[in-house]
């Protein structure tokens, strides 16, 4: 009888051990599914951002034989169940709005492709760089850190400048 016991202590030892360990393994598992979601939509938030800084420097709409290359959206369309859950409502809402206002612009570029040299407008170029503080300000609130569009316009400058390196050629 008291090896019975034992036996059932076990099993039920046994069974609560395999159960939280089994848990743990699968916290886990979510855990790098949605590092690697948040990561690879803020690399295309990032992508975004350069192209849509870029757009606001022309005078007219670029001919891109690929469209889906200049500003892509996969990552966001693969990912984005990972990232319904783990997100606050607001921060999701405002990545639900800025995909959709990228899909806009790459329908604008689409549509440029098939009418070479239509003009940006003052209003074009005022909404993109819009744009882009937007999404820079989205990625860095999704974790994205890096971006190089704060060292493109500060001149490309990472650090100030040395002391004693004034007038040395």
């Amino acid at each position: 009888m008291d090896v019975a016991i034992l036996g059932l202590i076990g099993v039920v030892v046994g069974a609560l051990v395999t159960g939280g360990v089994q848990l743990f393994i699968d916290w886990r598992k979510e855990r790098r599914v949605v590092s690697r979601a948040r990561r690879l939509v803020t690399g295309e938030l990032l992508n975004a951002e350069l192209m849509l800084g870029l757009l606001a420097t022309l005078r007219t709409w670029p001919t891109l034989l690929h469209v889906d290359s200049a500003l892509p959206t996969s990552a966001w369309r693969e990912n984005r169940g990972h990232l319904t859950d783990v997100l606050d409502e607001r921060l999701w809402s405002q990545l639900v709005l800025v995909y959709t206002g990228i899909e806009a612009d790459r329908g604008r570029l689409t549509l440029a492709k098939n009418s070479p040299g239509v003009a940006l407008t003052q209003d074009d170029i005022v909404g993109l760089k819009s744009s882009v503080k937007t999404v820079q300000a989205l990625r860095h609130a999704l974790g994205g850190r890096g971006a190089w569009q704060e060292e493109i316009s500060d001149g490309g400058r990472t650090k100030p400048d040395e002391p004693g390196e004034e007038g040395q050629a």
